[in-house]
């Protein structure tokens, strides 16, 4: 049964959650690559997040035992995280061998092998594992064991012991029985004991093993699936993940999808652009592609077919998962995959359909949807060249069959090394019955790769923290130091980098008090400078401002400001006719010719003259640049909705949208001064400083900016807080 196009959608809507956020290359921000998954249990994101990224959720255990080693996870703290986690479950015996916390911290303090089944094999065929016990046991531990050992195996004359003794003397069994107890133990070296211990030790454990393994199959294979699904419970989402990629639909997914969401960058727009993404694919590759590589030779055919019957995007998709084979409970999955195998830029598509303020031309209603048409279209046609459709048998339904087992022999492997370390001795392992057998392997599953490197990192956290509160403690045990008469205070961004700033400031003159306010001030607003051409978005990159704010010249400069705007008007134009010819063939070698020596006087006059340059280029930006005194629109109306400007009919500029009521401003003034701790003992003087930066020819350059603005300056945030604390009315309201 297909699935409906109401499913569809909110398919396309579930996994664009799942997508990254981030903007265009203008904009910068620290993001949360799992914002999508912050409803979903930390723990349970972190068991799926492979399957959905392709990453590792946490360090390897090799790191973490690192940390251990250099003390940066103590053991602790192993032990109280295990506490937290296992409750009263910790205190009781697994086996009747040890306390499952003691068990668990065993697994954690020691390297024991958790590598793949090759590796193993390795390790028995060429190490001493089974030569010689783990050096983690001390010397008079080892001794007493190997003495108990040769004790039991005297006097018990356990067959299956007694094999091994005789095996390792090169003896028949008959003739070895008739040997004394004294002879015994004098025919057998103190290292050849040791090797018989761990022989008959392995013996046991992989028999033991093999036994539990079974019961626990039998008895519980059900409910471990239903507890080890993922974010998508029908589904197997990495075999999913792996239809849903193809490095030659990729290629060409890149290469469309890159000229459809450009800025204005390049040369020439996407013919049909203005169509949607859908329309334009079918019109840029409807017609016959004699020359296109065999498996997308039909694509022409397959898109005039969907032309001539008037399929749109919706029906495209429920054709294709149709065509793949993908049932109903299905296909969330799917399309998930499908979105993220090519998720970075399915990512920059659902944010320039759904955040239109952060690009310049936004993407309509509806791209992502349109997207997910083409791939599936793609998709469809390279699984037919290949053959490889994704046919029921192959699937992974509700059971979860086809999952990966952890080997038995590795399980069998980590108890052998865990009876080591704990002195479990093939005599005490003999006497377990299945059922015990079955809770050391149930413990094992239990507390897992994942599991394991989950109490590492709590660990480690847990030590950071304490570090960290440590050092909060101290600080709060002496006396608050803060000057007696306050001449200044200033209010920087809390990045890092105003931190030595501040510092500075503060050793400089003890008189001086720093606070830290987040770098857009509290106040979130898109804002157009005196010599901008659009707006941008001043605050956080998750944060939709509300109100608009422009930069405007004061009136005695409005004609100089004017002259100015149309001095860069022709400029910025002549700039962009000379950009565009010298891209040409011949235009391009017309003007590399005539042009191209004269660029390299303004190249080395800055490598040589580089104070003299700037100069330079300072006095010939006075000609251009806006007038340095303005003001900003920051004012309207109560009974004006905020907007930005508009032009009228008759040319004029509508502008009674822009800014702040005075109850906003009031808000916006009393909410930052209590997020920066400052509401009494004011300072004479208060200064708000906002950050930037400036470069050359760097694509980057919001990353240097403020990260709180989107990767913007805060000097305009600032001054607008800085005014609306300067408001008289405002303070009375405060």
């Amino acid at each position: 049964m297909a699935i409906s196009a109401k499913k569809i959608v909110q398919a396309c809507l579930d996994a664009a959650q799942l997508l990254p956020r981030q903007g265009p290359i203008t904009k910068f921000a620290f993001l949360n690559p799992l914002q999508g998954l912050e409803n979903v249990h930390f723990d349970r994101v972190m068991q799926h997040v492979g399957e959905l990224y392709g990453n590792e959720a946490y360090l390897d255990d090799k790191r973490y035992r690192e940390k251990l080693k250099r003390k940066r996870i103590v053991e602790g703290d192993l032990r109280e995280v295990l506490t937290e986690e296992l409750g009263e479950r910790g205190g009781e015996y697994v086996a009747g061998l040890a306390r499952r916390d003691e068990l668990r911290l065993a697994m954690l303090i020691h390297p024991f092998h958790f590598g793949q089944r090759r590796e193993l094999d390795w390790v028995l065929a060429e190490t001493d594992s089974l030569k010689r016990i783990r050096p983690e046991v001390p010397q008079a531990a080892k001794a007493e064991l190997l003495q108990g050992f040769k004790q039991w195996v005297v006097n018990k004359r356990n067959p299956l012991a007694l094999t091994f003794v005789a095996e390792s003397l090169h003896l028949p069994i008959a003739n070895f029985g008739q040997l004394s107890e004294l002879n015994t133990l004098r025919a057998v070296s103190d290292p050849i004991w040791e090797t018989i211990y761990l022989s008959l030790l392995w013996k046991v454990v992989r028999d033991g093993t093999n036994m539990g393994q079974e019961k626990l199959h039998s008895a519980s294979v059900t409910s471990r699936a239903n507890c080890e699904q993922g974010l998508y419970a029908h589904s197997s989402m990495g075999e999913f993940m792996a239809v849903a990629s193809d490095s030659q639909v990729d290629a060409l997914m890149i290469q469309f999808t890159s000229a459809f969401i450009d800025q204005g960058y390049a040369h020439a727009t996407l013919p049909g652009v203005e169509r949607g993404y859908w329309n334009c694919f079918k019109r840029l590759y409807s017609g016959p592609s004699p020359f296109a590589p065999r498996w997308r030779r039909n694509l022409g055919l397959v898109l005039r077919d969907l032309e001539r019957t008037g399929l749109g995007p919706l029906e495209s998709i429920q054709a294709s998962l149709e065509e793949l084979k993908i049932s109903g409970e299905d296909s969330a999955a799917f399309i998930a995959a499908t979105l993220l195998s090519l998720r970075g830029y399915a990512g920059m598509i659902w944010q320039s359909e759904t955040r239109p303020d952060l690009f310049r031309r936004p993407s309509p209603p509806g791209t992502l949807i349109e997207f997910l048409a083409v791939r599936l279209v793609l998709l469809t046609l390279a699984t037919k060249q290949s053959a490889n459709v994704l046919s029921p048998p192959h699937r992974v339904g509700r059971n979860g069959a086809n999952k990966t087992e952890i080997d038995t022999e590795q399980l069998a492997f980590q108890l052998f090394e865990l009876a080591q370390v704990l002195r479990w001795s093939p005599e005490t392992l003999l006497e377990l019955d299945q059922s015990h057998w079955k809770d050391l392997v149930s413990e094992l599953h239990d507390f897992g790769d994942h599991q394991r490197r989950r109490v590492f990192h709590a660990a480690y956290e847990r030590q950071l923290a304490k570090m960290a509160l440590r050092t909060f403690w101290v600080r709060t045990q002496q006396p608050s130091v803060r000057p007696k008469d306050t001449t200044l205070q200033v209010v920087c961004c809390i990045d890092a980098r105003e931190e030595s700033l501040r510092r500075n400031l503060e050793e400089l003159d003890p008189t001086v008090e720093t606070y830290g306010i987040a770098g857009f001030f509290g106040v979130a607003m898109y804002y157009r400078g005196a010599g901008d051409a659009d707006f941008s978005a001043l605050c956080p990159i998750v944060v939709m401002p509300k109100h608009w704010v422009t930069e405007e010249a004061v009136y005695s400069l409005e004609q100089t400001d004017r002259t100015r705007a149309r001095a860069r008007r022709f400029l910025g134009t002549a700039q962009q006719r000379f950009r565009n010819q010298s891209r040409g063939s011949v235009g391009g070698a017309i003007m590399s010719t005539l042009v191209g020596p004269l660029a390299t006087i303004p190249m080395l006059s800055r490598i040589l003259l580089p104070r003299i340059t700037a100069a330079m280029n300072r006095t010939a930006r006075q000609f251009i640049a806006p007038p340095t005194i303005t003001r900003l629109h920051l004012e309207r109306s109560s009974a004006c909705s905020p907007a930005p400007p508009s032009v009228a009919e008759d040319g004029s500029i509508n502008d009674e949208g822009v800014g702040f009521t005075l109850a906003e401003m009031s808000e916006f003034a009393e909410r930052a001064l209590r997020d920066i701790g400052l509401t009494s003992n004011f300072a004479p003087l208060v200064l708000l400083l906002g950050h930037g930066s400036s470069c050359i020819n760097n694509p980057h350059e919001s990353a240097y900016h403020c990260g709180a603005c989107a990767g913007n300056a805060g000097g305009p945030n600032a001054r607008a807080l800085a005014m609306m604390l300067n408001d008289m009315r405002v303070r009375r309201c405060l």
